[in-house]
């Protein structure tokens, strides 16, 4: 018992500074350990949240949105997601869930979870996409978003069986 305890808060110590959320939970879906990032995300205590089930403590929603992946990690994969949320602000999470597989390696006993914000990530790649098809000085589309345009209404022209014009002014 002592030796678990004496693990657990070496584990909590180096979790506990890391910006990512992470947990443990079982086959039934309930939180074993969670890092303190937890207590920021969802205003409860480490000790609240323990023994929580994942759908009591994400809420129906986020939690189905989730359940697919779960259910692969529980039968042994290894999967990421991303997911775009509006609450409390908006923001873009990706989720990492990892099997944990039991001594004799037959069967899964659990899940690793790995929470990354990946927001600023985002953000910085919207802005340069929008800036690889805009001109720099007048903000209007450049030749490279006119072709993408172009070749896109070309394909939906074709696909409906109709006629395109293109006109052209000097």
């Amino acid at each position: 018992g002592q030796q678990l305890a004496r693990s657990e808060r070496r584990l909590r110590a180096v979790t506990d500074t890391l910006p990512a959320l992470l947990a443990f939970v079982d086959n039934d879906e309930r939180y074993v350990f969670n890092n303190a990032a937890y207590e920021g995300a969802f205003g409860m205590s480490v000790d609240q949240i323990r023994g929580m089930t994942m759908r009591e403590l994400l809420g129906e929603e986020r939690y189905l949105r989730a359940r697919p992946y779960l259910q692969q990690a529980l039968a042994g994969s290894v999967v990421s997601f991303e997911g775009e949320y509006a609450f409390p602000h908006h923001h873009w999470m990706e989720t990492t869930y990892r099997p944990e597989w039991s001594e004799d390696g037959k069967q899964v006993v659990g899940v690793h979870i790995h929470v990354l914000d990946i927001t600023q990530r985002k953000l910085e790649t919207q802005r340069l996409s929008h800036l690889s098809r805009t001109d720099h000085l007048t903000q209007l589309s450049n030749r490279s978003a006119f072709e993408t345009h172009l070749r896109e209404a070309m394909a939906q022209s074709r696909h409906e069986n109709r006629l395109m014009a293109l006109l052209y002014l000097d």
